[in-house]
């Protein structure tokens, strides 16, 4: 099975860019969904953060004050640290289990959305590729600062303190332009996805692969009753 990692920078687009591979009914792995399912009440993420920071970070619903925490890792790098640590193995194990539900069901190809992708490593995993989805300053700096009412100040300063998209076009194995318009973007992804489409030797391949274990469980006990 193909994993494609699918990243960028804030305001570059690859929201625009993952809503188009995803109305074409591609596998899709958000870890920000993934992040946000983990810290749910009983999840494996929710006891760690639980454990690290304590029960004052526990709202009044029985949930995790994502507020206050957020608050909490914003003024101090250190504590982002600790959370990170603690999430790390439950994220791990949440995305092992969506890829191999994924594999098990004869998926050919997942696309694998990660804002942090390099930050986080999980560009390793992606053994089909890197999208970056890039935009020029300016427009990403406009982009933000309409999308989320700040001034350029802050709107560059949130730029900043990300890994420059310069250097994500540079690890990337493919680079969309979302400089252009909606409609562009939209029609660029189209195009790049039948690129990403495993070939047909691929995709039997993959469906060999979903058949060989009840196969070899058949012809075991075929074996052992006869």
């Amino acid at each position: 099975m193909k994993v494609v990692g699918l990243t960028g920078g804030i305001a570059s687009g690859k929201s625009t860019v993952g809503k188009a591979f995803k109305s074409r009914g591609v596998p899709y792995i958000d870890m920000d969904d993934v992040a946000r399912l983990i810290v749910r009440p009983g999840h494996f993420g929710f006891r760690r953060v639980l454990s690290t920071f304590g029960t004052e970070y526990l709202a009044a619903n029985g949930e995790i004050d994502r507020d206050k925490l957020g608050q909490l890792i914003f003024k101090d790098p250190s504590q982002r640290r600790r959370l990170d640590t603690a999430l790390r193995l439950p994220l791990a194990l949440e995305l092992f289990r969506q890829l191999l539900g994924y594999l098990v069901t004869g998926a050919t190809m997942v696309i694998l959305d990660a804002p942090l992708l390099y930050e986080s490593g999980l560009d390793k995993v992606c053994w089909g590729g890197v999208v970056v989805v890039v935009v020029d300053r300016d427009t990403q700096a406009a982009r933000l600062k309409q999308r989320d009412a700040i001034d350029s100040d802050l709107a560059l300063s949130k730029i900043a303190s990300q890994m420059p998209l310069e250097e994500k076009a540079r690890r990337a194995t493919y680079v969309l332009d979302n400089t252009g318009s909606r409609q562009d973007t939209e029609a660029k992804a189209t195009a790049l996805l039948e690129r990403l489409r495993p070939s047909f030797l691929s995709s039997f391949v993959s469906l060999a692969w979903r058949l060989a274990v009840p196969v070899a469980m058949m012809f075991y006990l075929w074996r052992k009753l006869s």
